[in-house]
């Protein structure tokens, strides 16, 4: 015969099952214990073959495989029926997962949010907000067609191509453009604004030169030969689409060189810092005493202690970068909020001079202080961190480094606090 030993039971989902032997015969009961879940702590104990158990396959034989089968089948069908919540349940939390997900993509390319941050600092002052594709576009080449430069300006200077200037990398692209706009500065009366508004929008959407394909080089050049004649600027510029841009996105790479050196020309950033100090811009604050200062003693944005200053009325902000060593100044950087709600970002050096570059921490893990720091090209490195993740706006004046999963900096000591600093707690 089959054998369950007496006392021997099964513990399942939802299901509690108690099976109790006698000598010849199963008793089963089982009962709903709702909410537990435990695994099998016991299993079904002392299947064995009975020493008295006749050779013959016999009808109580077979009844008694039968009532054990039927005793396995109700349990599975209750494991079944115990785990249906369950997995409804984990279904449903994959599905919440993916709409998250879903919902926390950005909406814009990241070419366009380049696009139209260029555009703002072009055309910033209208307060234009539903930017499109097309808007955008527009708004370039009208800044090119009005800024005093021809056409065949914009494409002499496009054209020139530095030989100390290799082909590929966005540090590359910007050593190119810097040489550019030098050069169109220096033609026109030394006017560099001029300048930003007509190569924005080749910076925009046309490859470098040396990388066009020579029928896209041909026809540029003819679409500035057939628009020479007063009042056509504009009509060229829209031909430049058809040279091969229009199928293509916005360059981020030419756009990031554009902003690198335009960014602080055309926001006006003032030359040095204590023209800055000198400016509405901080003696508002200044006057009204509604300054703060914060030290954020372990940055975790720069690994090094950084005393921050903030107008109260949340418009402008200065971050000061110490060296660890002996706590001076390494670099301030200042963020407006512009009347549109986007941002301006101005850095200067150690001795005050208005520069495109940014100190941060090297690539790689890093247990401590930096010991040294490389520069990033500003004012893109500062729009890295100081963004809407959901739009891609350039609008977040003081981001979480939560957010941004930037590394822990709580074994860091800290150090250049002032009597009258304040103490982040955030880093």
């Amino acid at each position: 015969m089959i054998r369950l030993t007496s006392g021997y039971g099964i513990n399942l989902p939802c299901l509690f099952f108690s099976i109790k032997t006698s000598t010849f015969g199963i008793n089963l009961a089982k009962a709903i214990r709702i909410q537990r879940w435990t695994m099998f702590s016991n299993v079904v104990g002392d299947l064995a073959l009975s020493s008295e158990m006749s050779p013959r396959f016999t009808e109580r034989n077979l009844q008694h495989w039968l009532c054990l089968l039927t005793a396995l089948l109700a349990a599975l069908s209750a494991v079944l029926a115990s785990c249906t919540p369950a997995v409804s349940w984990l279904k449903q939390q994959t599905q919440t997962k993916s709409a998250q997900t879903q919902s926390e993509q950005a909406l814009v390319s990241n070419a366009f949010a380049y696009a139209r941050y260029v555009a703002i600092n072009l055309d910033g002052a209208t307060g234009h907000t539903d930017w499109t594709d097309d808007s955008i576009r527009l708004a370039l080449k009208k800044s090119a067609a009005n800024s005093g430069l021809s056409p065949s300006d914009t494409l002499k200077f496009l054209s020139m191509q530095p030989s100390s200037s290799a082909q590929g990398s966005t540090a590359q692209r910007i050593d190119e453009f810097t040489a550019q706009h030098m050069a169109c500065s220096e033609s026109v009366s030394g006017n560099p604004r001029s300048c930003c508004e007509s190569l924005a929008w080749p910076m925009a959407v046309l490859p470098e030169w040396g990388q066009m394909p020579e029928e896209q080089r041909t026809r540029l050049t003819q679409s500035v030969q057939r628009g020479s004649e007063a009042g056509l600027s504009l009509n060229v510029y829209d031909s430049w689409d058809d040279a091969g841009a229009l199928a293509a996105p916005f360059r981020t790479q030419g756009l990031k060189a554009w902003l690198s050196v335009c960014h602080a020309v055309v926001t006006d950033q003032p030359e040095t810092l204590p023209l800055f100090k000198s400016s509405a811009w901080f003696k508002a604050g200044q006057l009204e005493g509604q300054w703060s200062k914060v030290l954020h003693a372990k940055s975790r944005a720069k690994r090094l202690p950084r005393r921050i200053f903030k107008r109260a009325d949340g418009v402008v902000s200065l971050a000061e970068t110490l060296r660890p060593n002996d706590c001076s100044v390494l670099e301030s950087e200042i963020i407006i909020r512009r009347p549109d709600g986007s941002l301006n970002f101005w850095v200067y050096d150690a001795e005050g001079r208005r520069v495109a570059t940014s100190h941060f921490p090297p690539a790689g893990p890093s247990n401590g202080l930096t010991p040294s720091t490389i520069e990033k090209p500003s004012p893109d490195s500062c729009m890295g961190c100081h963004y809407n993740l959901k739009t891609r706006e350039f609008n977040v004046m003081f981001p979480s480094a939560e957010v941004l999963n930037l590394p822990s900096t709580r074994s860091l000591p800290v150090l250049c606090q002032q009597p009258d600093d304040e103490l982040a707690v955030d880093n």
